[in-house]
């Protein structure tokens, strides 16, 4: 009867659970690919100390604690859960005596590492995907706890609802980082500072005590001891101050319970400190500590993609209301959550990883939730009861759409194969063996690449002009290594919010990896894709075009003898990006007189010099070639410098790409002119074509431009693009130009 109560009383919790159970789980296996790096920070070490019978995590980057946690589980579950199941995949070899029992050690070995871990510990991968995955759950259940603690069970269901779809908490519960966790113990942490507040026995103060220090044993953090300092002086100050209150026995036993849990769950810190900080100084300088400059990067990644607009403006009014309708409640909270965004978003460059978030969203999310029940409880006072239902339903749709959407989607596409999975039978069947295949190293093996290779690259060969220097055939773009250089504007304070709140698709296009990814793209043969919303490797397979051989007549040349000849500069944001490039009367190719670029830094690394738009006839073949020089000899991986055109229906706006655009290889190796060429079929709808002399890193060497030749076709040519085997799938613009670091 009191079983039947129960779900009667909270049939709403229970359908959020199971909703957040199915997001959570359903996505675990195949899920993201086995590459990820820091994953094996956790799963792998936890396989070692299985594996060696040790508690050396044997890494130190982050704490032991949730590698120990995954140690623990792996032996008193999912290894036992493994032995029966091999048993009973095997009952018939069993039974006729072909599989021993019991095993002799040797077998139990080889049955251990082939079948119960797996080869590489690839079922160990997805053990730990699991347990955090039913941590992510956790979390779900223990915003409802917190919140019905401190406010109200409606508040609570509420803000389990919105956790539930979060889009971070639910694509980080299918990849085993410390994140979940991390989340996880915060929030049991608080719950236990609440009810110490409210009976601050000593049993209560011990166990605060414990599971603050789980939580700074997950990552690190000092963040989780606030709230309880603030608990602590609360009640010292309640009733009257005194320096007995303050220094309390509970309290000094409080603290030193959570050192006590550092040291029992992290006793190899200290055995191997000299590596320990080795590591930590690492870890410094890439989070960048003491940077003390604001980054409003993850605030806009919040408000786009993990809460939504709705959801973020809800944040904030709750977070206003709650600090002066419910001040203490609030501060405690923002105890915690402020000196998390100040160390990420200001202190740090750790806000470039918006992961990092994840602890302090189900906090906030309850502020939303507050704000929603105050809103609603208002109009159902003084307005009406039906209204406010109505209301309810309109502002539940408006707030959950956009995180939940991402979240379906994610959930959706880790149901999928791996990525390398999908491609690999493709390629074996459709690209022959003798061809020359660009692709990046760490594709070839896994994709089963036999044929001969070159580099495909951002520090490489990237330009669809460059594979062909190389003579490549077929281009693999691996959609992970060519998004990295895209990050640059994921750093960014009040200065240039105007430029980059929303993602500057804009500018990240008329960059030189953007112009020649678009490029690469339009000669597509096959795509392997997810949503976005699922971080994995994405392909696209680029068969480099053949044109026809056509007679072509020169239609325009500048060889730059006098002046400049009409280009201007383009791209620019203020006086000192336009001092990049300059007229040269003193160097030139045949005689003297080039543009060049001078080095410098820009604001963005689309600056570039244009010539006046020249009117063309569309469907016909254009070659430009062009004369570049670089004044240090660069090297491969620095190479610097390129041409390139672009095509333009009826009034061009030369800041835009234009329909389509094409690139140039880059210049490295040589101090001497050098050659560049650029083909193209001019689009059905074009009048124009603009040539244009860029680069990327403006500041590293000064490069000079001249005697470019424009060539047009005397007849027109097909549009290669159109014929097999070349495919028009949309590529989503999210894999080339990211939401976050990896789009994790």
């Amino acid at each position: 009867m009191k079983i039947r109560l129960w779900f009667k009383e909270n049939y709403l919790l229970i359908i959020i659970l199971i909703v957040a159970i199915t997001l959570r789980f359903i996505a675990v296996k195949p899920g993201y690919n086995q590459y990820h790096g820091d994953e094996t920070a956790i799963w792998g070490s936890a396989s070692q100390m299985v594996k060696l019978g040790t508690f050396d995590p044997g890494r130190y980057d982050y704490p032991a604690t949730a590698i120990l946690i995954n140690a623990f589980l792996y032996k008193v579950f999912f290894i036992p859960l493994f032995w029966i199941k091999y048993y009973l995949d095997n009952i018939g070899q069993l039974l006729d005596g072909t599989v021993k029992f019991p095993p002799t050690i040797a077998e139990v070995q080889r049955i251990f590492g082939i079948y119960i871990i797996g080869i590489r510990e690839i079922n160990s991968l997805f053990w730990s995907r699991y347990i955090t995955a039913a941590f992510g759950v956790g979390t779900v259940f223990l915003t409802y706890l917190l919140s019905k603690k401190m406010f109200s069970k409606k508040v609570g269901l509420l803000a389990a609802l919105f956790l539930t779809f979060n889009y971070r908490n639910i694509m980080n519960s299918h990849i085993t980082l410390p994140d979940i966790y991390n989340a996880f113990f915060i929030l049991l942490a608080l719950i236990s500072y609440w009810n110490l507040y409210k009976k601050p026995n000593t049993k209560n103060y011990l166990l605060a005590g414990l599971l603050a220090g789980v939580a700074f044993s997950i990552k690190y953090q000092y963040f989780a001891v606030i709230p309880l300092i603030l608990i602590h002086l609360k009640m010292v100050f309640e009733n009257g101050f005194s320096f007995k209150k303050l220094f309390d026995l509970k309290i000094i036993m409080s603290g030193v319970t959570i050192i006590l849990v550092f040291l029992l769950t992290n006793p190899y810190f200290f055995i191997n400190l000299e590596i320990v900080l080795v590591k930590m100084e690492e870890e410094f300088r890439k989070y960048g500590m003491g940077t003390n400059s604001l980054n409003l990067f993850p605030i806009s990644y919040l408000y786009h993609i993990d809460y939504g607009p709705v959801q973020f403006l809800l944040v904030i009014t709750g977070l206003i209301y709650g600090i002066f309708k419910k001040f203490f409640k609030s501060l405690f909270l923002l105890s915690l959550v402020i000196p998390s965004y100040y160390m990420f978003i200001y202190y740090s460059h750790g806000g470039f990883y918006v992961r990092n978030f994840i602890p302090t969203t189900p906090i906030l999310l309850m502020f939303a939730s507050l704000v929603i029940w105050e809103i609603i409880d208002f109009v159902q006072n003084k307005v009406d009861k039906k209204i406010s239902t109505v209301f309810l339903v309109i502002i539940m749709f408006a707030t959950l759409y956009i995180p939940a959407r991402n979240s379906i989607l994610s959930s959706y596409g880790y149901t999928l194969p791996w990525g390398y999975e999908a491609l690999r039978p493709w390629i074996q069947e459709n690209i022959p063996k003798d061809v020359i295949v660009a692709t990046h190293p760490f594709d070839k093996s896994n994709l089963g690449i036999s044929n001969k290779t070159t580099e495909f690259n951002h520090t490489e060969a990237y330009a669809l002009a460059e594979h062909v220097d190389n003579k490549a055939s077929y281009v693999v773009v691996d959609l992970n290594w060519a998004s990295l250089p895209f990050y640059f504007w994921m750093d960014y304070g009040f200065d240039r919010v105007r430029d980059l709140w929303n993602k500057p698709i804009e500018i990240l296009g008329n960059t030189f990896h953007g112009l020649a990814a678009e490029e690469l793209f339009r000669y597509q043969i096959k795509t392997v894709s997810k949503p976005w919303q699922s971080p994995d490797t994405h392909f696209v397979v680029v068969k480099v075009p053949e044109w026809p051989k056509v007679d072509m007549t020169k239609i325009k040349n500048f060889a730059f003898s006098e002046n400049q000849e009409n280009w201007k500069i383009h791209g620019y944001k203020n006086e000192e990006d336009k001092k990049r490039y300059e007229y040269n009367l003193a160097v030139g190719k045949l005689q003297k007189g080039s543009l060049s670029l001078v080095p410098g830094g820009v604001t963005y690394p689309t600056v570039r010099i244009t010539s006046q738009p020249i009117p063309i006839k569309a469907k016909y073949l254009y070659k430009v070639s062009g004369f570049l020089k670089t004044e240090l000899k660069l090297p491969s991986k620095e190479r610097e410098g390129f041409l390139r055109i672009d095509f333009y229906s009826d009034n061009p706006d030369l800041e835009k790409v234009g329909i389509t655009s094409s690139v140039s290889s880059r210049v490295y190796g040589t101090t001497d002119w050098v050659e560049k060429i650029i083909i193209d079929r001019a689009p059905d709808n074009a009048k124009y074509l603009t040539v244009s002399f860029q680069s990327y890193a403006t500041s590293v060497t000064k490069i000079w431009m001249d005697d470019i030749n424009i060539f047009e076709s005397v007849i027109p040519v097909d549009d290669i693009t159109s014929q097999h085997p070349y495919t028009k799938d949309i590529i989503d613009s999210n894999y080339l130009y990211p939401n976050s670091h990896g789009n994790l």
